[in-house]
Order: structure tokens, then sequence, then C-alpha cells
């Protein structure tokens, strides 16, 4: 990637400055979509299904986002699963989707644990929420935001959150780029027991970095984090159509 010429979406954002942005009933967010799709996960434990469903609804300016990862049997068991709702909107010239709740459950050798994070606009802080059949994992806390925190994505909404600002877009067209901003780990602290070298926290510095167009014409894109790189590959329709974390393991395709 050409450094000098990336499109760094951070320093846009600090610019615009710290306040949380409006909501805009008039506007057509970029990530206005209604996708539905069935992947095979595979990963150290074995292979699995993976559905990942996402939909904008104009009426409350909501982008709801669902996913699921259940066992490839005749029952079809649900392992892994989480809803998560974003509100498209605007930082002045900057389109931004704010995080707004998610709610993350998994199974451990057949108990349920689940967590919820919600941004708190008015106190800027997460709010958490935390249920398991283990003491240390139960109860409520709230983790006040960095003072930079303006661009959050879930984890799980990452490629719907970047087209929302226009990154995928543009970086695309510009054939280079890197956004910067936080990353919400929706199933934290459980998705930091299952992946291995994540930094044990909600809330984690990310970049996002345009990697350009393999020989099949698909758009590759890099997540990296706590020292970890998850690779998006996008088609045409800038749809993801599979992606690699190579350290932990896991492809879904």
């Amino acid at each position: 990637m050409k450094i000098s010429k990336a499109i760094n979406l951070f320093i846009v954002l600090l610019l615009a400055g710290c306040s949380f942005f409006k909501r805009t009933q008039d506007q057509v967010p970029t990530s206005k979509v209604k996708s539905s799709h069935t992947y095979t996960l595979t990963d150290k434990s074995g292979v699995f299904e993976y559905t990942h469903q996402s939909n904008y609804v104009k009426k409350n300016n909501r982008l709801i986002t669902k996913y699921q990862v259940k066992a490839r049997d005749t029952e079809g068991k649900v392992l892994e699963q989480a809803v998560i709702f974003s509100n498209p909107g605007r930082v002045k010239e900057v389109s931004l989707s704010r995080p707004e709740i998610s709610q993350y459950t998994v199974w451990f050798e057949g108990k349920k644990y689940f967590t919820e994070i919600k941004l708190n606009p008015k106190s800027k802080t997460l709010d958490l929420k935390l249920e398991s059949p283990e003491k240390q994992w139960n109860g409520s806390k709230s983790l006040p935001l960095p003072k930079d925190a303006i661009l959050m994505c879930y984890l799980g909404q990452i490629m719907e959150c970047a087209k929302q600002t226009g990154f995928i877009s543009k970086s695309i067209k510009a054939q280079t780029g890197t956004m910067n901003f936080y990353l919400i780990v929706e199933g934290y602290p459980f998705f930091q027991e299952q992946y291995i070298g994540v930094e044990d926290s909600p809330l984690i510095r990310a970049q996002l970095v345009y990697d350009g167009t393999n020989p099949q014409g698909e758009k590759r894109y890099s997540l990296n984090f706590s020292g970890q790189s998850i690779f998006y590959f996008l088609n045409g329709k800038q749809e993801m159509i599979k992606k690699f974390w190579v350290s932990q393991g896991l492809t879904v395709n």
C-alpha cells in the first residue's frame, strides 16, 4: 500500500469534532442493504455452517445484522449467534454508522454465555451486561469511551460499517486506503476465550486496510487489531465472499 496516498478517515473524523452525529431521516446510507449469505466456517475445532444477514430499516433508521454458527449435522444446533444494531448518520460531512447495541450468545459444552454491549451517548460509555454459569462473567459494568473514539464498528458488522463511511467505494476507486477506528468486540469476553492473543477489552484500536485485487478480481481488505489480521475478500457488488484468519486457523467461504 502507498502510505502517502492512503485515505486516512481517522484524520477526517478528528477534524469533524468529537460530538455524536445527528440522525438524518432523509439520508440514504451507503450501507442500505438487504442481504443474506450462508458460508462454510472451518476452524481448529471443526466445520460449521455460518449465516450472515443484514437489513436497513428506514422507519427507525437502523442497520440490523444477525449471524449464527451452526453444527453441520441433522439437528443443526446453534453454537453461536449475535444480533447487532447501529444507526446510520453523519458527523458534519462524514457518513458514519453509530453503534447502538449488540447481543451475543455462545454455548460452551452445552452451557449458555451471554453478553450485551450498548453504547450510551449521554455518559459516553460502553455498558456491558454479562450472564453465564461462571461467577466472574456475570453482572453489569460501564467502560468510559476514549476521547478519540469517534468511529466505532462492531466486529460482526465490520463491512457494513466500512461501506457506510464510504471507505470501501473510495478505497476501491483510489486502489489504496486505510480506515482507523475502534473495533467493538460484541462477543467480549467470551470471544477472547476462543481466540488467543486478542486484547482483553471490548473496545480495541483497529485498522481496515485496502490490500488490492487478486487474480480473480476480488478486492482484499485486512482488518488489523491486537497484532492479528483477518483478510476479507469482496466481489464486484462489495459483498463478502470469504475471509481468512490465518493465525487462528479460521476460514469462511
